[in-house]
Parts: C-alpha cells; sequence; structure tokens
C-alpha cells in the first residue's frame, strides 16, 4: 500500500503533519519532557569537560 496519495484519509499520519503518536493534547508534555532531557544531556557533558579541566589542573 503507497501511502503518495491525493486522499488525507488514506494516507499515513506522518504524511499529513499530524502528531506522530499519543494524543495531541500530549504533544506540549513530550515536547517538554524531550526538552528538559537534551538540557540535562547538555549540563552533564559540560560537567564532565569541567571536571576534566579541573582533575588536569587547568582551571
Amino acid at each position: 500500500m503507497s501511502s503518495h496519495g491525493s486522499d488525507s484519509d488514506k494516507r499515513h499520519r506522518h504524511d499529513v503533519g499530524d502528531v506522530s503518536h499519543g494524543a495531541e493534547s500530549q504533544e506540549q508534555i513530550t515536547r517538554a519532557v524531550q526538552y528538559t532531557l537534551a538540557f540535562c544531556v547538555i549540563a552533564s557533558a559540560l560537567l564532565v569537560v569541567y571536571a576534566l579541566l579541573a582533575s588536569a589542573g587547568t582551571l
């Protein structure tokens, strides 16, 4: 079955711009969780770099 049609009812939800997973009401919560996790990963990486520099005595 091809998803390249003009009828949006027969097309896959990713092709028509709908929410990829979950209800539309949870889209903002999902986005907030993604940003929070990204912030935590970046902060952890910065702390590792800081610890490496501090242990090398360059700070």
